[in-house]
């Protein structure tokens, strides 16, 4: 009787308990964006020394809070083809519709066409760990 009513308070007092731990788990916020993905030319190596593969990615500048190797889901969502890629540099491209720039084998991987020269339906998303996460209703492009 004493072992079943001692399991049975340490149970509640982990019922109980436990759930205080969770609040200091950090949460992050899903970031989405619309627009088109180009592809540049590769360069050697980042100002960190790190060479570029073809799982690496440019941010628009607007992004350049992210921290290099941030992972960030590419979709072309007219082939429904997706990548995880890893930030690798900024660009300034958000003036014509370009949320994420990948090198040509990414591209094409994609579902890209060298030639077009962007994939125009394209969505990128990646976890926001900074706990509040800009307006991405205000510079996204409409996916239709």
């Amino acid at each position: 009787m004493k072992k079943r009513f001692c399991f049975i308070f340490i149970v509640l007092l982990l019922l109980t308990v436990l759930p205080t731990f969770g609040n200091s788990i950090v949460k992050a916020e899903a970031v989405v964006k619309h627009g088109k993905i180009s592809f540049y030319n590769p360069v050697n190596k980042g100002s960190d020394g790190k060479l570029m593969t073809e799982n690496d990615c440019a941010v628009d500048r607007s992004h350049s809070y992210l921290p290099k190797g941030t992972k960030i889901s590419a979709t072309n969502l007219d082939t429904n083809k997706s990548k995880w890629l890893e930030k690798w540099d900024i660009g300034d491209f958000s003036k014509y519709g370009v949320v994420l720039d990948v090198l040509p084998e990414t591209f094409v991987y994609l579902g890209g066409i060298k030639k077009d020269g962007y994939i125009e339906r394209a969505r990128i998303e990646w976890y926001d760990l900074r706990g509040s996460v800009e307006n991405p209703e205000a510079t996204d492009m409409d996916p239709q």
